[in-house]
């Protein structure tokens, strides 16, 4: 390759390496610096001994660095810098640089250094003050919101246990309150063979279990305080309408007036108005509750044209979320609570909502909200209904926060669902089933699965029409239904696995059973299975409803906590127990239901026959059977009749008087109702399992029959 050679270093001139870096000196003099070398090695090396003017006209002496020995032109060339050639004349016989230009140099560079490194720290102070002020305020926000949820749920907390407290001290009444309370005292469960369930307190007091635990950012909405809709001003209410089918109604834009209390209907050329009856019958348009017939129920709105000032010139709440109006009938006591509200609403928001999940078995989306327009407050007893949102529930004292704001749904569904109402309260006539209605027991089972599925509970092989059972012993499989000899009470081997407790609904207050010990301790020899006892006051909601998936037999006086039974298995035996004098054919709301198409529960009645077994309370409140108020003559008719006669609802004495009496129960004949319960229910799975096949254990039952007489008849 052919070489390129630079021309020879001269007495004026030296090779300078590519690019070098230029510093500025004084009168514009510059100074090459090789690029990589610091400013120290520079220094040293234009004052080392060697570095000596040569001959009068500058040149440098062979024993310079070449580096500093001259400047190269654009050119190429070398020539002489007049710069260089005054610093050396400067100079003398001195160095390259005199020693207070060498200094300047340093001090200038030190001093740039110095500026850009103070900027630079200035950076990085700003930087890191900057970084800490907002980790301040994140962590201080945090600590705001974690405060603030502290005190909602210390608000919440202390208003369940204001209500407790409140329904401890009160006298009488099957409450049937799901409700949160202390675990028995060490005197009560030294007696009871054994209470199952948890007895955490902060557990019992949480709104909903499972649902608390949803991620959705609505979950941490209190139960007892509102959080409301940003408030507008509007020249003019957007108008109205509102489609009617029978019991249930669909609105657009409907509005509440707290002044009025009513609800009220924006009328324009635009609205659309289908299924409306005529104006004089709108007072009595639908009825916003399941229970029929009852004046508590009724619903209608005011209708006001658009160019009322009525619709105005408001200040307005617009809610834009789907909403469901809902009036709950008796929420405090559980049977009215599930039968009249819960399952209603369920189906209620799957016809009108719908969506869901068909995966998970969703038949509805939980982005709704529920909006109460009855005058109750909240209790424990509102967890079910939590089950069915995942928005925080609202009072009615939500739509009367200010008077002189409207509050408006922009879509929002009223009435209910009658398709799973099995049974009437003797409001019009005595009470029993419902007339003519037939109910569909998995309309009923439906909902109970709805809430094991939320629950985490495993469904069994006989639920979701799954079909997927172990084979019975080949020895019980050939014996057939019609052989008698192969159900003893004893043989299990049918028996779904995991059901394997006898639960005595226990109570506290009133209508006692005076021998729950010798009862449950009975009936655990007789038939080889854990008893327990669980109470309203002991278990929650949740608690009962694991409990119930475990039952074998489930007994109780009559009363609300029956209901709990629907979230038993099939096959499960429910004996129900009525005190002296009270005619278990007059009150049968869960004989009802546990023989509705579908349920397959095992019902048996007890009555006690015994007078010397039954003991009442002539001194309690009125409405808790007490008749010490009444006239002495009148009380001796009571005492005196055997049989409560066909009664309406609700304050009859002869009912409050018998119904309320403690009872000392007859352990030999609830074990003989019990032992024919369970042949009757083995017979039921061996149904089950070998002659119904899936699609007739799911069928749908014949459509309802169902006379409606309100105006919104769609």
């Amino acid at each position: 390759m052919r070489q390129r050679h630079s021309p020879a270093p001269t007495a004026t001139s030296a090779v300078l390496p590519p690019n070098p870096t230029l510093v500025p000196l004084l009168n514009d003099s510059v100074v090459p610096i090789v690029q990589g070398s610091g400013l120290r090695p520079l220094a040293s090396r234009v004052t080392t001994a060697q570095t000596k003017l040569g001959d009068g006209n500058g040149s440098f002496t062979a024993s310079r660095p070449a580096a500093f020995s001259s400047f190269r032109s654009t050119s190429g060339s070398a020539a002489t810098s007049p710069a260089h050639a005054r610093l050396a004349a400067a100079s003398g016989s001195g160095g390259w640089l005199p020693p207070l230009s060498r200094r300047a140099i340093v001090l200038v560079v030190l001093l740039l250094a110095a500026f850009v490194l103070g900027l630079f720290l200035s950076g990085v102070v700003y930087l890191s003050l900057d970084r800490k002020h907002t980790r301040a305020a994140i962590k201080n926000a945090a600590k705001d919101q974690e405060l603030e949820t502290a005190e909602l749920w210390k608000y919440k907390y202390d208003a369940i246990a204001k209500e407790l407290e409140r329904l401890k001290r009160q006298q009488g009444g099957d409450s049937g309150i799901d409700q949160a309370g202390t675990p028995p005292s060490e005197a009560n469960a030294a007696s009871n063979p054994k209470v199952l369930g948890s007895p955490e307190q902060e557990q019992h007091l949480r709104m909903v279990g499972q649902a608390e635990q949803n991620t959705n950012s609505d979950q941490d909405d209190d139960l007892f305080k509102e959080y409301p809709t940003k408030i507008e001003q509007k020249n003019h209410l957007p108008p109205s309408s509102v489609w009617c089918y029978g019991s249930n109604m669909h609105n657009r834009n409907l509005y509440f007036n707290p002044k009025t209390d009513r609800f009220f209907f924006v009328r324009s050329n635009s609205s659309t108005m289908v299924g409306l009856p005529p104006v004089d019958e709108r007072p009595k348009l639908l009825e916003s509750a399941s229970v029929a017939n009852h004046p508590y129920t009724v619903f209608s709105y005011d209708e006001v044209p658009i160019t009322s000032s009525v619709a105005k010139n408001v200040a307005l709440r617009y809610e834009t979320e789907q909403h469901i109006l809902y009036k709950r009938f008796h929420p405090n006591n559980i049977m009215h609570n599930l039968h009249d509200d819960v399952i209603v609403l369920f189906h209620h928001i799957k016809e009108f909502i719908g969506s869901g999940d068909e995966s998970l078995r969703m038949p509805f989306t939980l982005d709704h909200r529920i909006q109460f327009i009855d005058e109750y407050d909240f209790s424990p007893t509102i967890r079910p209904f939590q089950y069915l949102t995942h928005k925080s529930l609202r009072r009615r004292d939500y739509l009367m926060s200010d008077p002189d704001i409207i509050t408006g749904f922009r879509d929002v569904t009223i009435g209910s669902s009658k398709i799973s109402t099995w049974y009437q309260y003797g409001f019009n006539v005595p009470q029993g089933p419902i007339k003519d209605k037939q109910v569909n027991g998995l309309h009923i089972r439906e909902v109970a699965e709805w809430f094991c599925r939320r629950l985490q509970i495993s469904l069994g092989e006989d639920e979701d029409g799954i079909r997927d059972l172990e084979p019975l012993p080949a020895a019980l499989r050939d014996a057939g239904p019609d052989k008698e000899a192969w159900y003893p009470p004893l043989d299990r081997s049918i028996d779904f696995v995991g059901t394997d407790l006898i639960i005595l609904l226990s109570r506290r207050k009133n209508r006692l059973v005076l021998n729950e010990d010798e009862l449950l301790a009975r009936l655990g020899r007789e038939f080889g299975l854990e008893v327990a006892i669980v109470r309203n006051e002991d278990h929650s909601f949740e608690d009962q409803i694991r409990l119930m998936r475990r039952a074998r037999v489930v007994l109780a006086m009559h009363g609300s906590i029956l209901i709990m039974t629907m979230f038993c298995r099939r096959g499960t035996v429910v004996v129900e127990m009525y005190p002296f004098a009270v005619p278990a054919d007059n009150y049968t709301p869960y004989k009802a239901m546990a023989h509705l198409p579908g349920m397959d529960l095992v019902y048996r009645a007890w009555t006690n026959t015994h007078p010397e077994n039954n003991f009442p309370h002539d001194d309690n409140d009125e409405l808790a059977g007490g008749i010490a108020h009444l006239p002495a003559e009148e009380q001796d008719t009571i005492r005196n009749t055997l049989t409560v006669p066909p009664h309406l609802c609700c304050t009859n004495p002869y009912w409050l008087y018998r119904i309320y009496q403690d009872t000392h129960v007859d352990a030999d004949e609830v074990t003989a109702l019990v032992s024919g319960g369970l042949a009757e229910s083995r017979r039921l799975l061996y149904d089950l399992r070998y002659h119904r096949e899936p699609e007739e254990a799911a069928a749908v039952l014949a459509p309802l029959v169902w006379v409606e007489d309100f105006a919104c008849l769609g």
